[in-house]
């Protein structure tokens, strides 16, 4: 059950640095053009993930809230992201952590604007399996040219062990402030 759960979080790390990305928030290191309070959504794995190496595509949808300033964003919006893995995966190698995902990820604002970011994903090994560090750049929109920064962390949807039950969905939650400076 332990490497069952290491590797859903592990891919759930993966998508959700996808659409966390979105998400912008202060940064302690250089003052954030936004910043949002809340990110969060859930990870789809297609195909699921198995003990059969495989590469696939990890889609994402959420949300994002408590932004600021209003006025860039209308204080919120929704995200949608794709990633795809930089070698083939299973529920050992999510569990071993240290899987680096590129893809793409867009944030559509409450007052119509839209932000789209290419971004890099990669896990954390040892007991930090289950968080991603999110990097990437603003490559159009809202904010182009800003760098995006972030950590999130995800949890398997209940039942989905990876092992006896195939990962399909993972839930997920900033773990640190995402930023666009």
């Amino acid at each position: 059950m332990k490497t069952m759960s290491k590797f859903a979080s592990a891919a759930f790390a993966l998508s959700l640095a996808a659409g966390a990305v979105v998400a912008l928030s202060a940064s302690p290191a250089a003052a954030a053009t936004n910043s949002c309070k809340v990110l969060k959504g859930t990870s789809t794995f297609n195909p699921p993930v198995t003990n059969t190496p495989h590469t696939g595509t990890i889609t994402s949808k959420g949300t994002v809230s408590g932004c600021s300033p209003s006025a860039s964003t209308g204080g919120s919006g929704v995200f949608t992201s794709t990633l795809k893995a930089t070698k083939p995966g299973s529920c050992k190698t999510l569990v071993q952590g240290g899987n680096v995902l590129n893809g793409t990820a867009k944030t559509t604002w409450k007052n119509g604007k839209v932000t789209n970011m290419k971004i890099t994903v990669k896990t954390g090994t040892k007991s930090n399996y289950n968080i991603a560090t999110i990097t990437g750049t603003v490559s159009s929109g809202l904010f182009a040219g800003k760098h995006v920064t972030g950590q999130v962390k995800f949890t398997p949807k209940s039942g989905q062990n990876c092992v006896t039950v195939p990962l399909k969905q993972v839930t997920f939650v900033n773990t640190k402030p995402f930023a666009l400076v």
